[in-house]
């Protein structure tokens, strides 16, 4: 289930490679809890969600709606003339997300209740509005829920997360399900927002495994928050979430390199990193025992990777516009390429 969260939680979520969250850790001076940091995961060894991989992409969508909630809450607060500039900005980005706040919370009771509802817990009263569309939609579809709220860890592209649902309908169709709260207003359609795809295809292709994927179907159940009753799913063929899986593949390793942190030396692999000079040729070899190569190159050099045999893997990187390759010899290796813009390698 997602929805927007309060302000005093962590912006990003981290996970131990058992799939033990780790979204907040003890403070020094032992008084409570802080925001589990980049710095903390790299010692740690821990590994980002699937939505903290997604926050490398710009959100036109989300970024215009933040700054509508700020100018509507200019319009509503008064500024005193003894108020300095700070302060009233302040107050005015405390008005415009206090909503936020409520909605989280109402998210949070709605996802509880239906988890609840399949251990056999009745669901409040002044939930049912809310969830009695989701229990009757899964009815009509005949959807088997086989998995609910599962941590899934990809050790081989270094992300994990929460996944709502994994079923089964029919004979044989598999899929995921993720559930989201949602704002919406009458006769207006509901459409994902960008990543929404992508996340899950991240899950369906940890959970199924990737030789799988071609048969997953996946789905977004919007729960309306201000039109209770309101039940709207964005359905996902296996086509497109085998397309927005590559993508998601490619992200990670921006979000690796940008970071400066592979999360998958969690899991126990080897990685040998070279680079050279512009222009030159750089190539990296890994050898047998489930190594894993990083090449990347700060121009249009040519760049090679290989990994020898033994289920290895290989990422090879370059950040302008030269000529990047990678291969794997047999025994079930994988090889990841990206080529990644200038303006990316620098954000």
């Amino acid at each position: 289930m997602a929805h927007l969260k309060k302000s005093n939680t962590p912006s990003s979520h981290w996970y131990k490679a058992d799939g033990t969250p780790c979204h907040q850790l003890p403070r020094a001076k032992g008084s409570g809890l802080r925001a589990t940091t980049l710095r903390d995961a790299r010692k740690l060894q821990l590994f980002p969600s699937v939505t903290s991989i997604l926050g490398i992409f710009s959100k036109p969508q989300l970024d215009r709606w933040k700054l509508q909630q700020v100018a509507l809450a200019s319009l509503r607060l008064e500024r005193s003339a003894e108020e300095s500039d700070d302060y009233y900005v302040d107050r005015l980005i405390d008005e415009a997300f206090q909503q936020v706040e409520q909605a989280a919370d109402l998210g949070s009771r709605i996802h509880d209740a239906i988890e609840k509802h399949y251990e056999g817990v009745e669901v409040p009263q002044d939930l049912q509005a809310y969830t009695s569309p989701v229990f009757a939609w899964q009815a009509q579809k005949q959807i088997q829920f086989i998995e609910r709220e599962k941590v899934l860890v990809n050790t081989d592209y270094g992300f994990a997360g929460t996944m709502d649902i994994a079923c089964r309908y029919g004979q044989d169709g598999i899929g995921v399900i993720d559930f989201k709260t949602k704002k919406t207003k009458p006769g207006v359609e509901v459409k994902p927002f960008d990543g929404q795809a992508m996340q899950i295809a991240a899950y369906a292709a940890t959970y199924w495994g990737e030789a799988k994927l071609p048969q997953v179907y996946g789905a977004n159940v919007y729960i309306s928050t201000t039109e209770p009753g309101r039940l709207e799913v964005c359905t996902y063929t296996p086509e497109q979430l085998v397309a927005e899986w590559e993508v998601y593949k490619l992200a990670c390793a921006i979000w690796r390199h940008s970071k400066k942190y592979d999360p998958r030396l969690a899991a126990g692999g080897q990685r040998s990193v070279v680079a050279t000079p512009p222009g030159g040729m750089t190539s990296a070899s890994s050898a047998p025992g489930g190594q894993r190569s990083v090449v990347a190159t700060p121009s249009g050099g040519m760049t090679s990777a290989s990994s020898a045999t033994g289920g290895q893997r290989s990422v090879v990187a370059t950040t302008t516009g030269g000529m990047t390759s990678a291969s794997s010899t047999p025994g079930g290796q994988r090889s990841v390429v990206a080529t990644v813009a200038k303006e990316a390698a620098h954000e």
